[in-house]
């Protein structure tokens, strides 16, 4: 309840929310921030078990300033974020500069889609992401040509 008042009352001004391990923090107000935040820059969710795919695509369509966004094990390991999350953000945020979804379900199609949109990338850390694979990481390489690093721990 909290942070959907904050964001309907401060959420033009808003340019960096970090709610990181919340337990209370869900979809419902990651979709909130998405609606009254358009102003987004960074964002931090890491371990917020109960934001899923549905949120973060809320964010990345809604808030497409966002250059920031550290999102590791969001959706626990029931509900990990997946390639639709990553989909998004190629899509919408070509701003962005710094990506942490680790511990998800990013795989091919996701890297795919932000090696093609999001070519200011500085660091991508999808470390413990099986999915990853030789292709998505070659097309990351060549698609973001001011890559500084590259997080593939246990891919």
């Amino acid at each position: 309840r909290g942070i959907r008042s904050l964001c309907r009352t401060c959420g033009a001004t808003i340019a960096k929310l970090d709610v990181d391990g919340a337990p209370r923090v869900d979809d419902a107000a990651i979709a909130t921030v998405a609606k009254f935040c358009k102003n987004l820059a960074r964002l931090g969710v890491d371990s917020c078990a109960r934001v899923t795919d549905l949120g973060l695509v809320a964010v990345a369509t809604s808030c497409v300033f966002l250059e920031r966004l550290r999102a590791a094990g969001c959706g626990g390991d029931r509900h990990p974020i997946t390639s639709k999350t990553a989909e998004a953000i190629g899509r919408n945020c070509p701003r962005a500069t710094t990506l942490d979804l680790s511990r998800s379900e990013v795989g091919r199609s996701g890297l795919l889609a932000i090696a093609a949109g999001c070519t200011l990338l500085e660091t991508l850390k999808v470390n413990k992401c099986e999915y990853v694979d030789d292709v998505a990481v070659d097309a990351i390489l060549a698609g973001c040509p001011k890559l500084k690093a590259l997080h593939l721990a246990t891919c």
